[in-house]
């Protein structure tokens, strides 16, 4: 069995990321002047530490800001997955024969933007050296997304288990919404073996 694709290493003093405002002229801004973000999440619910995991199973922990998914970032996806679609990369072409009249959204796309959504949201231990890949449980794609909506994730904690000394087993249910539609676009199950030291 393949080892898990490292996600992540960082040190014990967890950096802060600044959320991003994608409203037109928005830049980046620092967590507390947004209303969604890490400093929210935890004036609501508090610090998130491998010994207060469980006390979060089955409650949401995080709902991201919106962010647009430009064609930039659906061509960038394409060439580095090697899958040059037109129904992705052609903008000419999908507007004259695409059901869809636009080009749309790799789900494979929407569902690396987990990884990020996380991060934005600290839906992790703070007091965690790294974390790996572990994989998916679960992941349906339900419903076509043209390039240029605006996505957030809605994150719930479904599971957070001791697998061996300093070794955690996290599962979060993933419910990717569009702006203006009643449908998500994707769920996932995801999970992340997490580790206490780099020596675990």
């Amino acid at each position: 069995m393949a080892r898990p694709n490292r996600l992540d290493v960082r040190s014990h003093a967890r950096p802060r990321f600044a959320s991003i405002d994608h409203r037109p002229g928005g830049g980046a801004r620092s967590s507390a002047s947004a209303t969604v973000g890490p400093q929210a999440w935890e004036a609501r619910m508090g610090r998130y530490r491998i010994d207060n995991m469980k006390d979060f199973i089955g409650k949401e922990i995080h709902l991201s800001p919106w962010l647009t998914v430009t064609q930039e970032m659906v061509t960038g996806f394409a060439t580095a997955t090697l899958d040059p679609d037109w129904m992705h990369v052609d903008v000419p072409r999908s507007r004259r024969e695409s059901p869809f009249g636009e080009t749309i959204v790799q789900g494979f796309l929407m569902q690396s933007l987990i990884i990020h959504f996380t991060h934005e949201g600290h839906a992790e231990p703070e007091d965690i050296a790294y974390g790996l890949n572990y994989g998916m449980d679960r992941v349906r794609f339900l419903l076509p997304v043209k390039t240029g909506s605006r996505l957030r994730d809605r994150i719930v904690l479904t599971g957070f288990d001791e697998r061996a000394t300093g070794r955690y087993l996290q599962r979060t249910t993933h419910t990717i919404e569009v702006e203006g539609e009643t449908k998500p676009a994707v769920v996932a199950d995801w999970l992340v073996l997490w580790f206490k030291t780099l020596q675990s």
